[in-house]
């Protein structure tokens, strides 16, 4: 697939084909979207004794994997005491994130990558998303949670917006997901503070359900 869509956009640089992505010229069935969402029990034991870093952060701060393993000590800033981060989320765009204490205390670096490569010539590089999607899935396994997905911390975390009563403007700007329009754009000053706000509620629901 990697190689498929290094090759499409070679070509599309040359004209030959329509766009850079390959499923649209071959009219490629669109990917399916996962809908798991874990019950309060599942995150429970999901967010038990021995839980992985990486996986307890991204239940903290619901990005997308390829987010979690970019995120950068180079691209934060303490505004008031409290730390903000950059990160480039789907479609490119810069998205700007609040990280609770409780996130903090996931990380185990101190510079560069926030998570980094398990071993290998890969040393001091970050931690890649299929890695942490392994991870996710061995650790599931291992606690009796089945069909688990990092994905899955996302859709939890939107079905608890909704039921703590959030703005739906505010429910989508945690996750960095899209919207339409001059609101496509993400980490606006307007929102900082909401966001935080809003992760910061999620951390206390977690720290609630935490065994």
């Amino acid at each position: 697939a990697k190689c498929l869509s290094r090759l499409w956009g070679w070509m599309s640089r040359r004209g030959w084909v329509d766009s850079r992505d390959a499923a649209r010229d071959l009219d490629k069935p669109s990917q399916r979207i996962r809908t798991r969402m874990l019950s309060d029990a599942e995150i429970g034991v999901l967010l038990g004794p021995g839980v992985p870093k990486a996986i307890l952060a991204t239940a903290y701060n619901p990005l997308r994997r390829a987010e979690i393993c970019r995120l950068s000590w180079d691209a934060v800033d303490v505004i008031g005491g409290h730390h903000w981060v950059s990160v480039r989320v789907k479609g490119g765009a810069l998205f700007r994130t609040y990280l609770s204490p409780q996130f903090l205390d996931c990380v185990e670096t101190t510079e560069g990558f926030m998570f980094l490569a398990v071993r290998g010539r890969r040393a001091g590089q970050p931690m890649l998303p299929n890695t942490l999607s392994g991870l996710m899935k061995d650790y599931a396994k291992r606690v009796g949670v089945p069909d688990v997905g990092v994905h899955d911390f996302r859709a939890s975390y939107m079905s608890w917006a909704e039921g703590a009563g959030l703005s739906e403007r505010v429910a989508d700007g945690v996750p960095a997901h899209a919207r339409q329009g001059i609101m496509r754009h993400y980490g606006h000053s307007d929102l900082a503070e909401v966001k935080r706000d809003a992760l910061e509620k999620w951390a206390r629901h977690l720290d609630g359900l935490r065994v």
